[in-house]
């Protein structure tokens, strides 16, 4: 019996988008040159350098991020596990933004030119990757729609909703139940907004008993509804 490929959660984002064979996926596995560690509140990509590897979320929560005029960090797009830190930055000549750890994370590496040598190999990588690419752009854009509507309780409940479904497509969702390891801060940052106000969204959204949450899980009791 052959044995199962590792999980891994870039692959299955790509195979969420695409129908990838085993010995295709191993061929980008075999790109990896090694992963790191990184402490919460440390920069995995900051903005203005030119990075020689593709960097992706392997365990842990990260957030793309800009300096406003005032001087304060503004949170502008959560990652999580398979997700790219800087797939763009193949194309442009530096990060016009920075990557933050929000939890301490595990970070992997893969060589550029090796991962474009298996993209010529293996075209339908190609397809999986830009495929999750343009994913990520239009839940990004349907999330700034949502946040230009200046509903801060639709906004949070779009936010829980939107990652529900991410994590859901990389196996980290158990009966609506997942981790949302994320200070009340971090919400507000992310949803454009106070910090009291998302807290009160929060609150609100578990008193009408639409969410629950216990420690670091949050479980969407009726996703209709939210």
């Amino acid at each position: 019996m052959r044995n199962p490929m590792p999980y891994s959660p870039l692959i299955a984002k790509l195979r969420a988008v695409t129908r990838i064979r085993d010995e295709d996926a191993a061929k980008v596995n075999s790109t990896w040159i090694n992963e790191y560690k990184t402490t919460a509140g440390s920069d995995i990509v900051s903005a203005g350098t030119r990075i020689e590897s593709l960097r992706v979320i392997l365990d842990g929560w990260a957030a793309r991020y800009r300096m406003t005029a005032d001087g304060n960090r503004q949170l502008t797009e959560l990652l999580i596990p398979g997700d790219f830190c800087n797939v763009h930055a193949t194309i442009l000549p530096a990060m016009d933004h920075g990557v933050t750890a929000l939890t301490d994370c595990r970070v992997g590496k893969i060589d550029v030119a090796a991962l474009d040598n298996v993209i010529i190999e293996v075209p339908v990588l190609a397809r999986a990757i830009w495929r999750s690419v343009l994913i990520d752009l239009t839940i990004l854009r349907e999330w700034i729609a949502s946040a230009d509507q200046h509903d801060p309780l639709k906004t949070v409940a779009h936010l829980l909703c939107q990652l529900h479904a991410r994590l859901e497509i990389i196996g980290r969702v158990r009966a609506n139940r997942f981790v949302l390891p994320l200070t009340d801060d971090d919400v507000a940052s992310v949803c454009g907004l106070p910090a009291m106000p998302a807290t009160n969204c929060l609150d609100e959204l578990k008193d009408w008993g639409l969410i629950s949450r216990k420690g670091d899980e949050i479980t969407l009791n009726d996703l209709r509804a939210i």
